[in-house]
């Protein structure tokens, strides 16, 4: 009998609002019982969208690099069936359900609902209570090593957070 599985999700955009801005990267590792499982889905979306330096030297993504990569909504069948019915884990998560349902508003499709996902940066607040428990600050804490993050990378950061939320549950 399988255990249970959870999708850990992390998003790349073009800004730091969900509003305003537009994704462009999305990480998505699978879990079962909190260890992965190898299976993961990983993609990059056009948007249309410029993107500022500021986010360039964050991600090394480039309007450029995006150029010819597929819409979000040419992928939105893959990341659905995908997540399938589970949870999602995501660090922040308002900020990656919001951006990602606006996605999938886009493509005139029923949105996530907020109870499917688990905020890590909630558990963590609750772990380590007046501390910061930003990913780069639990990385240190639970000594993941900081290579895996030298750019903000949705993938990355989504294993990353796999065992930050193992850490975490245990």
């Amino acid at each position: 009998m399988i255990g249970k599985r959870e999708m850990v999700l992390d998003t790349e955009a073009t800004g730091l609002c969900h509003k305003t801005n537009r994704m462009i990267e999305i990480g998505i590792v699978e879990i079962v019982d909190l260890e992965p499982t190898g299976n993961f889905f990983h993609s990059y979306f056009f948007s249309g969208q410029g993107i500022p330096s500021r986010i360039e030297k964050l991600t090394g993504i480039t309007y450029d690099f995006l150029k010819g990569k597929p819409l979000f909504k040419d992928v939105y069948c893959d990341i659905m069936n995908f997540i399938g019915d589970c949870d999602i884990v995501a660090h922040k998560s308002d900020f990656d359900m919001r951006l990602l349902n606006k996605e999938i508003g886009f493509c005139n499709r029923p949105q996530i609902k907020s109870e499917r996902f688990v905020d890590t940066l909630e558990i963590a607040k609750e772990v380590f209570p007046m501390e910061s428990v930003s990913l780069d600050s639990l990385m240190v804490k639970f000594g993941i090593d900081s290579k895996l993050r030298e750019t903000h990378s949705a993938i990355n950061d989504a294993k990353i957070l796999t065992q930050i939320y193992k850490f975490m549950k245990i």
